[in-house]
């Protein structure tokens, strides 16, 4: 056995899950405080970092920003 293979994965092993990302609205939010970390999560996944499920959520139906 060469000492620079890699392991290779049990048969058995658990496919890696994608994470979520939950953002909470608030009754007050600005869209300023939604946009910046949206973008960051947004880009991460885009540029192959970090694929992440992002998404919003909210106690009211709509949300005025």
């Amino acid at each position: 056995m060469n000492p620079f293979d890699l392991p290779s994965a049990p048969a058995t092993s658990q496919a890696r899950t994608t994470p979520t990302i939950w953002l909470v609205l608030l009754p007050s939010t600005h869209i300023l405080d939604l946009a910046g970390p949206l973008q960051v999560f947004a880009s991460c996944g885009e540029m192959g970092w970090a694929p992440l499920d992002v998404r919003c959520v909210s106690i009211d139906q709509q949300v005025y920003a």
